[in-house]
């Protein structure tokens, strides 16, 4: 029955949990959302090497606060950004190397999820099947 309507796994108290449409939406938004993090990465990596690179620096301490404005205006700031024309060798190598690993730990969330929604959808499938078979004499 719940095959026919197109859900992979309803709870017994008729609650629809994953259609296949779901499943099937969810693992193709997946691997493009990993296509698209990798272009973005390979692309920074290769700025890194390439040309001028600006980074994000964190001050040491939480706030400081800015002197010299008008009009009661107040601000504080907690980090700086710095462009540097040309990397050296080494640090370019490292931020690459940064990258490559902050890359690496998004891929594997995404390919958990992608391996999680398959099995889920692979199992409900064999269940169905399996309770299918077992109820045919019953009808």
């Amino acid at each position: 029955m719940n095959e026919a309507m197109g859900y992979a796994w309803t709870m017994p108290s008729n609650k629809k949990v994953l259609s296949r449409t779901e499943a099937l939406w969810l693992m193709l938004a997946s691997a493009a959302a990993a296509i698209v993090t990798t272009v973005a990465a390979v692309s920074n990596i290769v700025a890194y090497f390439a040309g001028p690179v600006t980074l994000t620096l964190p001050v040491a301490a939480t706030h400081h606060a800015v002197t010299g404005l008008h009009l009661g205006a107040a601000a504080h700031f907690a980090s700086i950004e710095a462009t540097i024309p040309s990397l050296p060798l080494t640090e370019a190598t490292l931020l690459a190397w940064a990258g490559v690993l902050n890359l690496v730990g998004i891929l594997a969330v995404f390919a958990l999820l992608f391996a999680l929604v398959l099995i889920l959808v692979a199992a409900v499938l064999q269940f169905g099947g399996r309770l299918q078979k077992d109820t045919e004499g019953l009808v």
